[in-house]
């Protein structure tokens, strides 16, 4: 999960892909990852981890804009932080713009044709299964595991 360096990548050749998911599922999938499946987190509360976790303050503007302590932006109030969150907010629309195709984890189940044609899989039907780390493990009890 590092940042995407621009000037490292775009010039390879290959086909960009990348996936989005809502901020919050994002953030709560990591504490499960870390926390709830016991990879060495010290914290067992939400509340407490997200205040340790700035770093997922704007999760994704930091990954595609390679721009470090967007927590500390984005919490700040000063025109100057402000002006620099804009601005990375903008590079990373711009890094974005140069992915053959970026797709929205809960819209996957439209998403067949696009990866077809972009990556030239036949089979999609993986798309529309739910996936859960460790699932053995974990399991969860509202019905909507496989």
């Amino acid at each position: 999960w590092d940042r995407f360096d621009v000037t490292r990548h775009f010039e390879l050749p290959a086909v960009f892909v990348t996936s989005f998911r809502r901020p919050l599922h994002r953030a709560l999938s990591q504490f499960r990852f870390e926390c709830v499946e016991d990879r060495g987190c010290k914290y067992k509360n939400i509340t407490a981890w997200w205040e340790h976790r700035r770093d997922l303050y704007n999760v994704y503007t930091a990954t595609f804009s390679d721009t470090p302590r967007m927590g500390r932006l984005a919490l700040s109030q000063s025109s100057k932080d402000m002006e620099q969150g804009a601005q990375a907010l903008g590079n990373a629309l711009d890094t974005l713009l140069r992915y053959h195709l970026v797709l929205n984890m809960e819209w996957l189940a439209y998403a067949g044709k696009l990866v077809q044609s972009v990556l030239g899989f036949r089979d999609t039907s993986v798309l529309t299964r739910r996936v859960r780390p460790l699932i053995s493990q974990r399991a969860r009890q509202d019905g909507q595991d496989h």
